[in-house]
């Protein structure tokens, strides 16, 4: 992370590692100031995608691109980490592509749902009317497919 920030800022070692330890700290990591000397391996999952998640925001961007972010986390730790991108989206103002084959988390995450056949287009939509009425065929089975979305709750 220090290494990624002096590279996009006109930074020192001290400033970067002191950024990078804040980044930590608001992705809610125990301990970040100590764990900077750890190794990936004395990690958990949710801990590792907590430092990712700072990873990506070291250099400020406009738009996070989040490829199935919570595919191998438990329920429970996959609401967490969905709930904190949400946060953070919010606090920080960026923008997130969310791409996921769970529903259930596209409907929470989602303002807008793009679904894609074979690399394809085949329904853009409002996410909300999405999920009401989707058009495509397509969608209309992912959906058919997919356990009951109910349980989701809009934050």
């Amino acid at each position: 992370m220090v290494e990624t920030i002096r590279q996009h800022a006109d930074v020192d070692y001290a400033q970067a590692r002191q950024q990078a330890i804040d980044l930590l700290i608001q992705t809610g990591l125990e301990n970040a100031e100590s764990r900077m000397q750890e190794y990936p391996h004395q990690f958990s999952g949710s801990m590792r995608q907590l430092v990712v998640i700072a990873l990506a925001l070291c250099t400020n961007p406009e738009v996070i691109i989040a490829d199935e972010p919570t595919s191998a986390l438990d329920v429970s730790i996959q609401a967490q980490i969905l709930n904190l991108l949400k946060d953070l989206q919010q606090k920080l103002g960026f923008s997130i592509l969310f791409i996921s084959h769970n529903l259930a988390v596209i409907r929470q995450m989602s303002d807008r749902v793009v679904v894609l056949k074979n690399g394809v287009i085949i329904e853009d939509a409002e996410a909300e009317t999405f999920f009401a009425h989707p058009k495509a065929e397509y969608s209309q089975q992912l959906l058919a497919d997919t356990p009951s979305l109910d349980f989701v709750t809009h934050s």
